[in-house]
């Protein structure tokens, strides 16, 4: 999150026209709420990896659609759908059944996952109503923020509200790490943060311009597809044992993707022939001088 920062100061100072004319921006509670979001859900995720294995992590993960979508329809970003329900149903059932065949399974783990679900879901939808409607709520989407305005202001919070944690562990491991040692391990260790934070710039800024260009729920449910090289990943690294019962939980999950990639299709392409339908319409309408002109 320092790294997305600076990226993000850099960025400003060089195209300074991209920076957004917002008084006392750290004071608007959209702004805040999305950057402690994205450090609580940072956090969770990497407590749950110390009781859970990171295939079955990501399996619990899968089911954010189904959150991103309640909390969507609660903001109104989402119109009510049986179909959309049917979805929801579809992909917490395969949740369901991928933890109950889970072999290793931890209840703090799962319980702590599941905060970074709701946390994550939150983030996305707080994100979506900055794009559409800006930090007051209440611009047109014209008004909207950018997604890299977003960025710019997420990653300082972000970074802020991990910084305390972030001290304590550090100085904790701090007498057990060769960090002060070995400068080959500190060459080492500065080339993986700085390849990391080149991942989380692409990371952050292709997740919120997707969000602009789609939509939050659209984001989640794509991210789905992540799981089954995350899965297939874990397995050849840690060898990790993934019951019949899992990958059948999984499976379900992955036929609610499909569906809802269906249904935002048909819909669509609805959208789109309503609008050339208005179109042809406007234009085989008769004005008033070739009226005129007709009659004798």
């Amino acid at each position: 999150m320092f790294f997305l920062s600076l990226v993000t100061q850099l960025y400003m100072w060089y195209v300074p026209s991209a920076l957004p004319n917002i008084e006392r921006p750290f004071r608007k509670l959209r702004l805040l709420l999305v950057g402690i979001f994205v450090a609580l859900d940072i956090v969770l995720t990497n407590a749950g990896y110390l009781f859970l294995e990171a295939s079955f992590v990501e399996m619990v993960k899968s089911c954010m659609p189904a959150s991103v979508l309640l909390f969507g329809l609660g903001s109104g970003l989402e119109e009510r759908s049986m179909i959309l329900l049917a979805i929801v149903i579809t992909i917490s059932a395969g949740l369901a059944v991928a933890t109950a065949g889970e072999v290793n399974f931890h209840p703090v783990g799962f319980a702590l996952e599941l905060l970074a679900v709701l946390c994550g879901s939150a983030r996305l939808i707080a994100q979506q109503l900055l794009l559409r409607y800006g930090p007051d709520g209440k611009s047109p989407r014209s008004s909207g923020l950018s997604p890299i305005q977003i960025l710019y202001y997420q990653a300082p919070i972000s970074f802020l509200a991990l910084l305390p944690a972030a001290i304590v562990i550090g100085v904790l491991r701090m007498r057990q790490a060769p960090l002060l040692k070995d400068l080959a391990y500190i060459f080492e260790t500065v080339i993986i943060l700085f390849v990391g934070g080149l991942l989380a710039v692409g990371l952050n800024f292709g997740d919120v311009l997707l969000i602009d260009r789609s939509s939050a729920l659209t984001s989640t449910v794509l991210g789905t597809l992540k799981t089954a090289v995350v899965i297939g990943a874990s397995w050849i690294t840690f060898r990790n044992r993934i019951s019949w019962l899992n990958l059948g939980g999984y499976a379900m999950c992955l036929v609610g993707v499909l569906m809802y990639q269906r249904y935002k299709l048909q819909r669509m392409n609805q959208t789109v022939a309503n609008e050339d339908g208005h179109s042809e319409a406007r234009n085989c309408r008769p004005s008033r001088r070739h009226i005129a002109h007709a009659v004798p």
